[in-house]
């Protein structure tokens, strides 16, 4: 399994700086856009929250994001 801990760092630098606009890449290479709109936990693991600027909110879990920008 992968060390999560390297998301869990960029999110909280992230939110350090006061960050808006995020862009997270899948592990299968799609670029998924919006606004920083926190964090879940869930059973299942941690979930970053982004709501892009039309369409519904996405929920990606950490375990799935390959890289964050922003």
């Amino acid at each position: 399994m992968r060390d999560l801990r390297v998301i869990e760092d960029a999110v909280r630098e992230f939110q350090d700086r006061g960050g808006r606009f995020l862009e997270a890449v899948h592990v299968d290479g799609r670029r998924l856009q919006g606004e920083f709109a926190g964090l879940a936990d869930t059973p299942n693991g941690r979930q970053l929250i982004l709501k892009p600027p039309h369409g519904r909110e996405i929920r990606l879990y950490f375990a799935m994001i390959r890289r964050l920008e922003g």
